[in-house]
């Protein structure tokens, strides 16, 4: 049994690894308190070796991991405070602002639905048509309609005049973060370019001898692309440009999610499998040249040689691949392990994959937060120590169990010896990210990965040369190759084709991860003979099941309050209430978009597995406009709730009306409910006020549901899009409409949300869901004018992102979260 003392020794890189980890994680970005039992368990470890009484001689290695830890939380400090200089064009331009920027094509164009996605390194710019020309740097991300200009390449200048967009950060908690995505690329500004003719080149700018290399690959990996283009059909095309350069924006969204949905997506993200190939297939070719003289037999090691001869080539194909985190992160760890090999000092691959993640974090703090770098290194650490002790377990191919045994049927249980252990290792972290697992990745990447890793990518890799010297060959191989594509893509399409292969969920707490790793790393650290392999196989199975379901299953925990979230998804309506019972309620879920935008899928299931919910009891639309339920379709799918709430069958528009047919079909109870409680449960009631009795009404609009929620003293009141015609009859007929809480009705607009109904309801919020882009006529200033004149207090989804009231229950009053800001208000007794 290793001592203490030498496990410090041996082990320093991996604990000084752990220990800057978690310094960042200490200081990150979400808070602490999301990541403070990581840290705890993980800051353990440490600690256990001073309690157990290292030796003196060893409190040096104790010391630097305690450096490590400083390390990381002061240059993870200094990496969030993002410095940028003082001529820095995010300093001199606002948002939506015309200017005219001569600067210099950095990357290669992608190109994804149409639009033209284009890095410019700036160097002069300048705001209005007769000022001069001034200094300017910084990256920005120009979105260009139209065909770009074929005679402009990677690193060519360029002058162009573009329409300046500020990315904005995400304003609905759980949704995708596109501000924060681009600075992390130190990108901080993008700009719309509405025709290809508004881009000149120019000449005069020259670059240095670094960025004229760089720019080199890049035209490297445009000749490639266009190549790839010229040469496959579409579909074959974008599969391996995403395998060979790392470029997926050409791939279908279609293809996309049949990837996703079979778990294979990670075959086509540069990691260390294809770098790892490259370097098989590198080191053959060398190492077989090499032979060819009897000189170099005798003067040298020849597979050291060899070994070493192949980093240059490494690096040369991470840079095709755009050199990105996921490809400079592979070649770090191929690299590694090719040094180690070549010095003789591959004894602990766990210090390896160490130093890599070490250098990564020293380069960039951040990336620890990034999905790509979790799932790779959780993988690649469970595979080193797990795969060895299963196949052990197992048997050698001669050994006693598999004796005798073929190689190729080793080789096929090797293969699913690491497709397990880094499904198992990755899991928690799949569903912390994204929610969503697919429930045959296991025969999937069985069957799929020897057509990709042993014949597409190898035959797509031996094209590149010649395609860079435009050789037959090169069509003959990527043809080939791309038979290999079209089987894995029927396979996966067929395998994949039922919902029921996937398992969609709600983001697991830490505390989950935490057990879940602990389980999995006892499992993977004892000694296991084959019998007691299986039996802990099993029972980690078993465990493994349990957590997911509890993940899964709509569990109820009675709170001492009812929420109600009101989201902010643009030009639309969708509000959650959680009431104290458990009972999850949706009101409407839509939002004003563009064709192939899904708010379910974008905006409304993140959000809900972002607050950890499952299940959806209840779903009302107010209306069959499609801002108010276009997300919906996929939240049936995800979430199946028991009851949708409708204000009528029939008369609907198309696309409510295959709403409607979709829920029949997925066996979910419909309701049109009548004027009266719908929902009485924990002191909560959600009522509707006139309902179907208004079919009189000749507007759609007026012909839907009017809900409101009472819980104690306080209420919120939903009128959906009605006018002002069903605003004087709710007055009329409806009594004491008194509410806390109005959300406006058709998003502030001056054809309702009249001075009479205002009055009527008098709520002490006024609360407006409305878009960024639409703030001229939604909300109406008419409509700002009358609750000034009310004294009624105004809140906007627009600029206060989503807004959350907290009902407190018992007469304690209410809390208003808008995002970052929160307000609490007491009921006086």
């Amino acid at each position: 049994m290793i001592s203490v003392s030498r496990f410090c020794t041996h082990y320093l890189l991996t604990l000084s690894t752990i220990s800057y980890s978690i310094g960042i994680l200490v200081n990150s970005d979400p808070p602490v308190s999301e990541y403070l039992p990581l840290a705890v368990l993980l800051a353990g470890f440490p600690a256990i070796f001073i309690l157990m009484g290292v030796g003196y001689e060893h409190k040096a290695s104790i010391f630097v991991v305690l450096i490590y830890l400083l390390l990381g939380l002061l240059q993870s400090s200094e990496k969030r405070s993002t410095l940028i200089d003082s001529s820095h064009l995010v300093l001199a331009v606002t948002d939506q602002q015309q200017v005219v920027l001569v600067g210099t094509l950095a990357e290669m164009i992608t190109k994804s639905q149409d639009i033209n996605r284009a890095l410019i390194k700036v160097k002069y710019a300048k705001t209005e048509s007769n000022q001069p020309f001034t200094r300017a740097s910084g990256s920005i991300l120009l979105l260009v309609e139209g065909d770009w200009p074929a005679a402009i390449g990677p690193g060519h200048s360029i002058i162009v005049r573009t329409k300046i967009q500020i990315p904005r950060a995400a304003a609905t908690p759980g949704s995708f973060n596109y501000r924060k995505y681009l600075a992390r690329k130190k990108i901080f500004l993008t700009g719309l370019v509405s025709s290809p003719v508004l881009i000149q080149p120019v000449t005069g700018i020259k670059p240095g001898r670094i960025k004229k290399f760089v720019y080199r690959i890049e035209k490297m990996r445009t000749l490639i692309s266009s190549y790839i283009d010229n040469t496959l059909s579409e579909q074959d095309g974008s599969l391996y440009k995403a395998l060979l350069i790392g470029d997926r924006s050409s791939m279908s969204p279609e293809v996309s999610e049949t990837l996703k949905r079979a778990g294979i997506m990670h075959l086509w993200a540069i990691s260390g499998m294809h770098l790892g190939l490259l370097t098989m297939l590198t080191y053959t070719i060398i190492y077989w040249l090499l032979r060819r003289s009897e000189r170099l037999i005798l003067a040298y090691n020849l597979k050291k040689t060899a070994l070493v001869m192949t980093l240059p080539l490494l690096l040369i194909y991470a840079l095709l691949a755009g050199f990105h985190s996921p490809a400079a992160r592979a070649f770090i760890m191929t690299s590694g392990v090719v040094i180690a090999l070549s010095c003789d000092r591959f004894h602990s691959p766990i210090s390896i994959i160490s130093f890599a993640a070490l250098l990564i974090l020293l380069i960039d703090p951040m990336a620890i937060e990034s999905p790509s770098f979790q799932l790779s290194f959780s993988a690649v650490v469970a595979i080193i120590l797990g795969v060895p002790k299963l196949l052990a377990s197992i048997g050698e191919p001669d050994g006693k169990y598999l004796n005798p045994s073929p190689k190729l049927l080793y080789m096929f249980i090797s293969l699913i010896c690491v497709t397990v252990v880094a499904t198992l290792s990755t899991l928690p972290l799949l569903l912390f990210h994204f929610n969503r697992l697919s429930l045959i990745t296991l025969p999937a990447n069985i069957l799929i990965q020897p057509l990709i890793c042993f014949f597409s990518l190898p035959l797509g890799m031996l094209s590149l040369p010649f395609i860079l010297i435009d050789h037959p060959a090169a069509m003959i191989l990527l043809k080939l190759g791309a038979c290999g594509l079209n089987i894995s893509q029927t396979i996966a399409t067929a395998m994949s084709s039922p919902d029921s292969t996937q398992l969609w969920a709600p983001t697991p707490s830490p505390t989950i991860i935490l057990v879940y790793y602990f389980l999995l790393l006892v499992f993977i650290i004892r000694q296991l003979s084959r019998s007691a392999c299986i039996v802990n196989l099993i029972a980690f199975s078993m465990v493994l099941v349990t957590l997911l379901n509890l993940i899964h299953l709509p569990i109820k925990f009675n709170k001492p309050f009812t929420r109600v979230t009101i989201l902010n998804v643009g030009h639309g309506s969708a509000n959650l209430v959680e009431l104290s019972s458990g009972r999850v309620v949706l009101i409407d879920g839509g939002t004003r978009s563009g064709p192939g935008y899904d708010c379910g899928a974008r905006l409304l299931s993140p959000f809900l597995w972002h607050k950890g919910i499952g299940k959806i009891n209840d779903i009302f639309i107010s209306h069959d406009d499609s801002d108010h339920y276009n997300g919906i379709g996929t939240l049936i799918k995800r979430f199946k709730p028991e009851r949708l709430w409708l204000p009528y069958l029939n008369g609907g528009k198309q696309g409510f009306m295959r709403l409607v047919n979709l829920a029949r079909q997925e066996g979910i109870k419909i309701i049109v409910p009548e004027p009266g409680v719908v929902i009485s449960e924990a002191g909560a009631q959600i009522t509707a006020l006139g309902g179907s009795v208004s079919t009189g009404m000749d507007n759609e609009d007026d012909r839907g549901l009017v809900l409101k929620l009472d819980v104690t003293d306080t209420s919120v009141l939903f009128p959906g899009d009605i006018t002002r015609n069903r605003e004087l009859e709710l007055v009329d007929t409806e009594g004491d409409l008194h509410t806390t809480l109005l959300l406006s009705p058709h998003h502030g607009s001056s054809t309702s949300n009249s001075q009479k109904f205002l009055s009527a309801v008098s709520p002490e919020w006024l609360v407006i869901s409305s878009g960024i882009s639409r703030t001229s006529r939604f909300p109406a200033q008419k409509t700002l004018d009358s609750a000034k004149r009310l004294g009624i207090p105004v809140l906007n989804t627009a600029t206060d992102g989503t807004i959350t009231i907290t009902i407190l229950g018992d007469g304690e009053g209410y809390l208003i979260n808008r995002m970052n800001m929160q307000e609490r208000y007491w009921r006086e007794s």
